[in-house]
């Protein structure tokens, strides 16, 4: 409903122009430096050679790890809203050259990020960028349908995705030389599960909340879960005291206990299904997905009568909110944004004080040539 009320307040208006571009290189040179820095912290090559749960479990017990994820989403929401703002024929001063330098120059400084997504299996976080920039391309015209090749896109992107996910324990042994010697069956029926949206995206939340069910809650917890968890973004060092425990590790202590062996973040995923029950019983469902609902519909309404391009770029790497939580806690999801709020914020903040510092040259520069 309120997706219908956002459409007919549209009032399209101009977003005022920035260099997009400039701070997607800058976001992206940074992330690919700080994700850099994360694997030779956690023991380089023969680490990421070792696979997704040894490599995140080594950067976990990191003191501080550098948010490179979160540095790549703005950085390709910037950029798919420099790229949307083209498409309306809306320029920064910038011929087209230009405009194709620079975006091969964005694509050889991601690739070393992204190789690491690509052997580690991080389907999620490639399909998030895909979908920060496709928003940004977006941003500034209205969808009234969805266009096929849309469809035959994402349908490709789909098939490609799965299959990572679903070998990417096979990567680290190909890259290392070794041999899988697997019957071509087996792969067969491996390469077909991975296909299967019940076993790769649904199949741990739908394990979860039946364990749960099967074995019943004591207590609910009537939304402490969500506050919670919004902790989680705050390094354990820098809390004041015992840091909470989150839902998700709390899940997994009581049913899963044994994987708390293998890495203090291994787990079983979660649902945030499952959290609603947990806090609200039989209607912590309906209740719940309204306000996932109303809040993406205010997002929606607020696109239509602001024009801040920073509210452009928070709305563009939003856009994996809905798919995101439901594998996790929805504290825990929300609070991966707040970097990204950060983030923007150190992005503002350089502008303006360089901005000024431009300005104040500007005007010495002036006052010694009229001397």
């Amino acid at each position: 409903m309120l997706f219908r009320f956002a459409y007919r307040l549209r009032r399209n208006p101009p977003i005022r122009l920035i260099d997009y571009m400039r701070i997607a290189l800058l976001l992206v040179l940074l992330a690919t430096i700080g994700e850099l820095i994360n694997l030779m912290r956690a023991g380089g090559i023969a680490t990421l050679l070792a696979g997704k749960a040894a490599y995140q479990a080594a950067t976990a017990d990191l003191k501080l790890t550098f948010p490179a994820p979160s540095f790549a989403l703005l950085a390709f929401a910037f950029l798919g809203l420099h790229y949307g703002s083209a498409l309306v024929g809306a320029h920064y001063g910038e011929n087209r050259s230009s405009q194709r330098f620079r975006g091969v120059l964005f694509l050889v400084v991601s690739v070393p990020l992204l190789f690491i997504h690509l052997i580690l299996g991080q389907r999620l976080e490639i399909a998030s960028y895909c979908a920060a920039f496709l928003l940004g391309t977006t941003y500034r015209t209205a969808i009234k349908r969805f266009p096929a090749k849309w469809v035959v896109g994402l349908l490709v992107l789909y098939l490609v995705l799965s299959p990572l996910y679903g070998f990417r324990w096979a990567f680290p042994m190909w890259l290392s030389g070794k041999s899988l010697d697997l019957p071509a069956d087996t792969i067969r029926k491996l390469l077909l599960s991975s296909l299967n949206p019940a076993v790769n995206e649904f199949g741990a939340p739908f394990g979860n909340y039946s364990i749960m069910m099967q074995t019943g809650t004591d207590t609910l917890y009537y939304g402490s879960t969500f506050l919670r968890d919004l902790t989680v973004v705050i390094p354990g060092f820098l809390y004041p005291g015992e840091k909470p425990t989150s839902i998700v590790y709390e899940f997994r202590n009581r049913f899963f206990a044994d994987w708390s062996l293998r890495s203090r973040i291994s787990g079983t995923a979660f649902s945030s299904l499952l959290e609603a029950r947990m806090n609200f019983g039989d209607f912590g469902a309906p209740l719940v997905f309204f306000l996932y609902g109303s809040l993406l519909g205010l997002f929606e309404i607020l696109r239509n009568r602001y024009l801040s391009p920073w509210f452009a770029a928070f709305y563009c790497s939003f856009g994996m909110f809905a798919l995101v939580v439901h594998r996790g806690s929805t504290g825990g999801t929300l609070s991966g944004y707040l970097w990204i709020v950060g983030i923007l914020a150190m992005v503002w903040i350089g502008m303006q004080s360089w901005v000024r510092h431009k300005q104040g040259t500007a005007r010495l520069s002036s006052s010694s040539s009229i001397a």
